[in-house]
Parts: C-alpha cells; structure tokens; sequence
C-alpha cells in the first residue's frame, strides 16, 4: 500500500492490519497510528478519543497500570490488547483496532492473532499514558518494531517516542 491509497479510517485500517502481529505487540502503534491520523486530517472529536487497554484477567500488568493511573508508579507498561473510543463514552463496547470489520466486545472475546477473554479494562487512558506504555510497556516481541518507520512512512505521521 502506498501513502497515496490512504484517503479514509478504513483504509488506514486496512493497512495496519495487513502488518505482521500488528495485535500481538503492535496494538499500541496500531491504536496510536490511528489517532494520529485522525488528529493529522483533522478529525472532530479528537478531543473525545480515548484509548481502552484490555486485560485477560487482573494480573502485574493491569496492577501495574491501575497504579500509574493512580499516581503511585513513575511508569505505565502494556496490557493484553489496546483500542480506540472515539465516542469517549465509558463502557463503550463498540471500539475500533486496526481491524476493518470492528470488534464488539459486548460478546467480551477479541478474536484476531491473539486470543483472550476481555475481564477488566481501564477506558479513560490519554495519549500521555498511552505515549508512556509504549516507551516503557512489556510487548509482546512478535510484532517486529521494523514496521514502526512504514507505519509513520505510509501514514505521514510521526511516533516521536
């Protein structure tokens, strides 16, 4: 795919999930790729976007995070799988990753490279915490960071992480 075939958020979708693992360790390039893509062509409601990090089940990752969020730890990590609200409503269930066809987890199983029960989630997480997990996260080493530069090349943004 070229710079020049990504003209709207499905097509951007399209190419993300078209990189290796991009959900087994990429999810959060993939979420924030998608964001600031919309925030480069001036998406509406960027100010409402907020980041969803799913957990598998309350383990060092989600403690961890709830900590951060919290004030008590200097540094956020990774979760089991990030995603986009772009309602900014709590509790939505109706969020975007870099699949074309959109998950609902109302049905609470996100089917994709990785497999997982959604059993807790934190909603509210900021570009800030999001630009800290990827800095600082544990990922998930099959998504190979080589991909980054395409990702900022294709889409013309920049990490800056």
């Amino acid at each position: 795919m070229k710079k020049t075939d990504i003209k709207t958020l499905s097509d951007v979708q399209k190419f993300l999930n078209g990189i290796p693992y991009i959900n087994c360790g990429g999810c959060g390039y993939s979420a924030y790729a998608i964001y600031l893509w919309l925030k480069k062509t001036n998406f509406e409601k960027i100010d409402k976007v907020k980041f969803v990090y799913l957990y598998s089940e309350v383990d060092y990752f989600y403690k961890t995070n709830e900590a951060f969020i919290k004030g008590e730890r200097t540094n956020s990590t990774s979760s089991s799988h990030i995603m986009i609200n772009l309602a900014g409503r709590k509790n939505n269930t109706k969020l975007i990753d870099s699949s074309p066809n959109g998950v609902d987890l109302s049905i609470s199983k996100y089917i994709d490279e990785c497999e997982f029960t959604v059993t807790k989630r934190h909603n509210d997480i900021d570009e800030s915490i999001l630009r800290n997990s990827l800095k600082f996260g544990c990922w998930n080493s099959m998504f190979e960071k080589k991909y980054i530069k395409k990702i900022e090349r294709i889409l013309d943004i920049k990490f800056n992480i």
